[in-house]
């Protein structure tokens, strides 16, 4: 045992980087802990309908989770873990399979292609130079927006608000809708207490009171045989769709695409700035660089698993907090969640009641990125409002990232600030553009 605790210690550095073999374990656990909402939430999301198979779903998030883990670890040696994201996830249900009208299989083909994209301007040097054209605010803007309708979706497909001619609450009264409700308030009194277990905690206090209460029904069994039915149905299951699809094909690439990078790119300074491991300069050491192409290369084999868009997670800071500093914390998330695929009929019985309050805490999150726009800039602050509230009103993160974009080229321009605009907004701005027209107004008027 010494001699596996000497090479492990070797080959992380984890006293180099001023760890321990103890504190690396630890920080895995605490993470794993963390991002265990994944298992069940990202399924959930995933399939609304109830029309895709649950425990495939399941199957496929747990084994990205584990590659993704195990590769970052491994290869990159940083303490970041990833599974399927969410956010993006909810992109896949409700625009791409949802508004657009894909089927899973091509859904899946639209993240292995985005992932492709990733990982090319990774290894290419483009990431830097895109990441750069695009102004700080708005990249802020996206994450809020992205927060602020996932939370959206998570209480309206709980029924706990409900849309109509005068939207209001649901019938609290309900089983489901008022469990819902009370993952909400546990989740977030465990969070004001502070306990970095909040939204697992949550989760599981949820679902035993529904048990208690017979709204939840328990599993038949505790164990069972991983369901591999989605394993590179991103090929085998893909059938090519019609002509008038292309241009939502293709933005649902591009956002995609750019909600990754930027998503990966920000959780990775993030987690690399109290790790110690950003530059002064704010770039990224060796270690974080190759994390970003992990990450790309998580997404592409996360299609052929069968499930949405692998990124980072910043629930990756818990283990940090702890002390965990090194590749090998990653390594032990990616071997605990390979332990939870074989336990589905456990995580079968948390219904999407118990995981509101998941999404809402998301959602709290990632919209606390408000802070960091520039809202005295009239043209960021408009371009950043229209992102945000876009997002969430028509359920679409494309629709979105494209109305702000052409609101920012456009305030830029009648401002008289030319000089500030950069051609990757310009470009970005061109193709949304184009994609609004033939969308919303050719293909309809056909």
């Amino acid at each position: 045992m010494p001699d596996i605790a000497l090479a492990l210690d070797r080959y992380f550095g984890i006293t180099e980087k001023g760890s321990t073999l103890r504190t690396e374990l630890k920080g895995g656990v605490i993470v794993f802990l963390a991002m265990l909402y994944i298992l069940v939430s990202n399924p959930a999301i995933l399939n609304p309908s109830g029309t895709l198979n649950e425990n495939a779903l399941f199957t496929a998030t747990a084994l990205s989770a584990v590659l993704a883990c195990i590769v970052t670890g491994f290869l990159a040696r940083f303490p970041v873990a990833m599974a399927p994201g969410m956010g993006i996830n909810a992109f896949v249900s409700y625009t791409v399979m949802g508004a657009m009208g894909f089927t899973y299989s091509q859904a899946l083909m639209a993240v292995f292609i985005s992932g492709l994209l990733f990982f090319i301007v990774s290894i290419t040097g483009l990431r830097t130079r895109m990441l750069e054209s695009i102004p700080a605010s708005f990249r802020f803007s996206i994450t809020a927006g992205i927060g602020l309708f996932i939370a959206t979706v998570g209480l309206l497909d709980a029924e706990i608000i409900v849309l109509g001619a005068s939207p209001s609450f649901g019938n609290l009264g309900e089983p489901a809708v008022a469990l819902g409700l009370f993952s909400i308030v546990i989740t977030f009194i465990l969070y004001f207490r502070k306990w970095w277990g909040a939204v697992i905690g949550g989760i599981l206090i949820t679902a035993l009171l529904g048990i208690v209460l017979g709204a939840i029904e328990l599993p038949t069994g505790i164990t069972s045989t991983p369901d591999l039915s989605y394993v590179g149905a991103v090929f085998t299951e893909f059938q090519m769709f019609d002509s008038a699809l292309i241009p939502s094909f293709l933005i649902a690439v591009f956002a995609l695409f750019m909600v990754d990078m930027f998503d990966s790119a920000g959780t990775l300074l993030g987690i690399g700035e109290r790790a110690g491991m950003i530059k002064e300069e704010g770039t990224f050491t060796k270690d974080a660089g190759r994390a970003l192409l992990v990450d790309s290369g998580g997404t592409m084999a996360g299609a052929v698993l069968g499930t949405s868009t692998v990124t980072s997670f910043i629930e990756s800071q818990a283990g940090i907090e702890a002390g965990a500093r090194t590749g090998l914390m990653p390594v032990v998330v990616g071997l605990l969640f390979l332990v939870a695929l074989f336990f589905y009929p456990i995580f079968s019985i948390v219904t999407f009641s118990c995981i509101v309050g998941a999404l809402v805490f998301v959602g709290v999150c990632m919209i606390s990125s408000v802070k960091n726009i520039d809202w005295t800039d009239p043209v960021m602050a408009t371009s950043s409002f229209l992102v945000i509230s876009i997002m969430t009103l028509s359920y679409s993160i494309s629709n979105g990232i494209g109305f702000g974009a052409i609101a920012y080229v456009i305030g830029m321009l009648v401002t008289g600030r030319r000089t500030e605009l950069n051609k990757g907004m310009i470009i970005i701005a061109g193709i949304f553009l184009l994609y609004f027209i033939a969308y919303y107004v050719v293909i309809p008027a056909l």
